[in-house]
Order: C-alpha cells, then sequence, then structure tokens
C-alpha cells in the first residue's frame, strides 16, 4: 500500500499533534507481515516502510494497528536504534496517510479555513511598483 508516512514520537516520547505537520513524511510501500526476529528469538508483526526505489526501509516491530478509516491509520510498536554501540528499543507510532504526497494541514492553514477561508492579500516583489501608486 503506498502511503505517506509522519513518525509521532521521537525517542519513545510522543510529540504534540501541533508539531506533527512540521515532521518529515516518508512516502513509499509500506507492508505488514510476521517475521522472524532474530535478535529478539521469536515472531513478530513487522511493519516496512520501503521508500522509493527501494534504498531506504523504515521498521517497526511488534506493530499493532490502533485505527483505521478511509484514509489514515496508525500503527503503533517500536524503532529500534543503535546507540554507543548497543540495539536500544523506544515507542513508535506512524499516522500513515493511504497515497503519496499527502500530508497534514499546517497551524496556519487550519487558522486560515477557521477564519472562512480568508486568505492574505498577494504579496510583491521587493521594488514592484503596484499601478496607481505612487
Amino acid at each position: 500500500m503506498k502511503v505517506s508516512m509522519i513518525m509521532t514520537r521521537h525517542h519513545g516520547v510522543r510529540l504534540h499533534k501541533s508539531a506533527w505537520s512540521r515532521q518529515t513524511t516518508y512516502e513509499g510501500d509500506l507492508t505488514v507481515a510476521v517475521t522472524q526476529d532474530n535478535r529478539l528469538n521469536r515472531l513478530s508483526k513487522t511493519a516496512k516502510l520501503v521508500r522509493a526505489g527501494g534504498w531506504q526501509t523504515v521498521e517497526l516491530v511488534d506493530a499493532d494497528l490502533a485505527w483505521m478509516n478511509e484514509e489514515r491509520l496508525v500503527l503503533t510498536g517500536f524503532e529500534s536504534c543503535e546507540q554507543e554501540g548497543e540495539v536500544v528499543d523506544y515507542a513508535q507510532s506512524w499516522l500513515c496517510l493511504v497515497g503519496l504526497g499527502r500530508r497534514l494541514k499546517t497551524e496556519q492553514e487550519m487558522y486560515e479555513e477557521q477564519q472562512g477561508g480568508a486568505k492574505r492579500a498577494p504579496t510583491l516583489p521587493i521594488g514592484e511598483i503596484v499601478p496607481g501608486w505612487r
């Protein structure tokens, strides 16, 4: 399934929802499968996001579907990071937007929608002369 994914935690700490729109969006093919985890010596449900060209993969171990609707889903689990030569597991959640090129609205976009679609006046490049203005 092609998705645009946002990590909603950093080193296990939940990010505030307002920060999600500023996070990096990863795009690629999402798969979930039961695999043998050699480090944990057991089977584990693993979610993988393979980015374009297959050159980079992001993994979520012990993945669980928290919720889903027609255009979004949330997977929870653990991400593994190497720190000082040791592998450390952190809680992680992925917000997946179905389809490529998707993103969350910024706080500014949501504010403008609440104001009735009021749009900012167009800006002109510095030094441009406005017709009828002296």
